[in-house]
């Protein structure tokens, strides 16, 4: 049966927040698709921006990038006081400056959170997300190196996983208290959209890049020397 819809990056929605996000604006997105007669939703890939901010050179092919956290939802959730508006009237995204304003939103909310039964299920049933936590951690306080040219404590912890991480914890537990908010909204806009007859079409890179967890965890699967 042929089915009609539409390509929409997320990123393209409105929003009082620099960047379209999981929020009020997705939702409604989904309800004018119903209105019109549309079936499907193609989005571009989710995954933690890499290089020049391309969804296709990601730094992982399993999470998702925090600048699509709708602080609105974190405010309905009790995570946050407010949320207000992004400073910038520009009609471009400002990558930097919204994942800057996000980042500090988002700490805000990790520090009123309060792991429950859903958070531990969610952690359990995936098993990459230490790993990943861990990797962009570790990229962060390198100053977004790529890992091979980290220090070697740091580039080599994944092969033992025996490394004092301890000074890291908090912010390793942040960067998964991230993740799990970002499936949790994304989850709960894709069962509305369902909900509506209206499909996801998703979207992923071909490869994964040589700068994501996906080759620091497994090493052994590519060939980096040649």
């Amino acid at each position: 049966m042929r089915q009609a819809g539409i390509l929409l990056a997320v990123s393209s929605l409105p929003s009082r927040h620099g960047i379209g996000d999981f929020g009020r604006e997705a939702y409604n997105f989904v309800r004018q698709l119903k209105r019109t007669g549309f079936k499907l939703w193609q989005v571009l890939p989710l995954n933690p921006l890499g290089y020049g901010n391309s969804p296709y050179q990601p730094y992982s092919s399993k999470a998702m990038d925090e600048i699509y956290i709708s602080l609105d939802m974190l405010v309905k959730d009790g995570l946050l006081k407010t949320a207000p508006r992004f400073h910038s009237a520009s009609t471009s995204v400002d990558y930097d400056e919204v994942r800057n304003f996000k980042n500090q939103k988002l700490h805000e909310a990790f520090r009123l959170f309060a792991p429950k039964r859903a958070y531990k299920s969610f952690i359990n049933a995936n098993e990459w997300i230490y790993n990943y936590a861990v990797f962009i951690t570790l990229k962060k306080h390198n100053d977004l190196k790529l890992w091979s040219d980290w220090p070697k404590e740091d580039r080599d912890w994944i092969k033992t996983k025996s490394g004092d991480l301890s000074k890291y914890e908090v912010d390793i537990h942040y960067e998964m208290f991230v993740q799990f908010i970002l499936y949790r909204q994304w989850m709960e806009l894709k069962k509305y959209a369902n909900k509506l007859g209206i499909g996801i079409v998703g979207d992923i890179p071909i490869y994964v890049g040589i700068d994501s967890e996906d080759v620091w965890s497994h090493q052994d699967q590519f060939l980096l020397t040649a």
